[in-house]
């Protein structure tokens, strides 16, 4: 072979490969979806499992301890997916209306609960007329109780003595007798209890469930199906290790905690595993309870009016299906 046909064969070789070098990188790199989140049980978990790498996904898994900083967030496009509890849901949808679309449920169910000294001869509200009540005021925990309240037309909110602590002094309050019972939302209970002496007078999953929702964009969906879908495999997957293993769930949380400077002890992570919902499907009556929450929210003087929830669950059910062994 003569030297100049050797020499354009190698050009031609030369500036194919650079060609096919510089389409690639003029390409735009893959963007992961930016998920906002909370310091829940389950939130913590799924940082500790780095659940999303098997199914091909990048997630930027961020937790906001302050919700109305995840509030903001979403609304300027921050973050594309984030976990909102009923009322910051109902405060989205009332400020974005039709742009917002809850695509799954992370958790429900009995995630309110009052507690009491295990001596103690309280079995009921009832017992606890005239008595000290440890209750966040503005909480979750509060709009749960009310409501709860306002269904029971036997039950005297104003005979109950209730005591305004933070959250984080509650369990205290109540071991050292400063209260006779506490109300809280999840793992404030379950902290109390694992701390020993301490029982579950009642939980109020039945009439105010308190679901925490996935909420992203129509436009986002639309955009970027195939994300979403994976994302929710790895919502999944932290699902069913809680319902396989939830042991090896708590420990990997209460470690996850430590991370952010939170003691809870696996033991409490346990408790809220086994008593909590991580169904993921958003059933009729939770979005009766959403639709509740805004009503009550409205009545309180705190929404102008009720927003309408916009829901969407192809993206959780393409999961589902991707995620299920095939039947043969």
């Amino acid at each position: 072979m003569k030297p100049a046909h050797i020499f354009r064969k190698f050009f031609q070789s030369l500036i194919l490969i650079l060609l096919t070098t510089g389409i690639s990188a003029c390409q735009p790199a893959k963007q992961p979806l930016h998920y906002g989140g909370q310091l829940y049980a389950d939130e913590l978990l799924l940082q500790g499992m780095n659940t999303w790498a098997a199914h091909g996904s990048q997630v930027e898994h961020v937790l906001y301890r302050n919700p109305d900083d995840l509030i903001t967030a979403f609304q300027n496009g921050i973050a594309d997916v984030a976990l909102f509890s009923d009322i910051q849901t109902a405060q989205i949808f009332s400020a974005m209306g039709e742009d917002a679309l809850i695509i799954a449920v992370s958790e429900s169910g009995n995630r309110v609960s009052t507690i009491v000294r295990a001596d103690s001869e309280i079995t009921s509200w009832a017992d606890l007329s005239g008595k000290k009540v440890a209750l966040r005021s503005g909480s979750g925990a509060e709009l749960a109780l009310k409501r709860y309240f306002a269904l029971n037309s036997n039950l005297d909110w104003d005979a109950i003595e209730w005591v305004n602590l933070p959250v984080e002094d509650m369990p205290a309050a109540l071991s050292g007798g400063t209260v006779d019972a506490i109300t809280a939302t999840e793992p404030i209970p379950a902290m109390a209890q694992a701390g020993g002496g301490m029982r579950v007078m009642q939980s109020y999953g039945d009439c105010c469930p308190a679901p925490l929702v996935l909420v992203t964009t129509r436009d986002y969906a639309r955009q970027n199906s195939q994300l979403l879908i994976a994302f929710l495999q790895g919502q999944l997957d932290k699902a069913a290790l809680i319902r396989s293993d939830a042991a090896l769930a708590a420990r990997t949380a209460s470690a996850q905690a430590a991370v952010y400077g939170l003691d809870v002890p696996a033991a409490a992570y346990h408790i809220v595993f086994k008593r909590v919902n991580f169904d993921m499907t958003l059933e009729g009556p939770l979005l009766s309870a959403l639709e509740n929450t805004a009503a009550d929210m409205v009545n309180a003087g705190l929404l102008e009016e009720e927003p309408s929830f916009q829901v969407d669950l192809q993206y959780l059910e393409s999961a589902i299906e991707k995620n299920s062994p095939e039947i043969p």
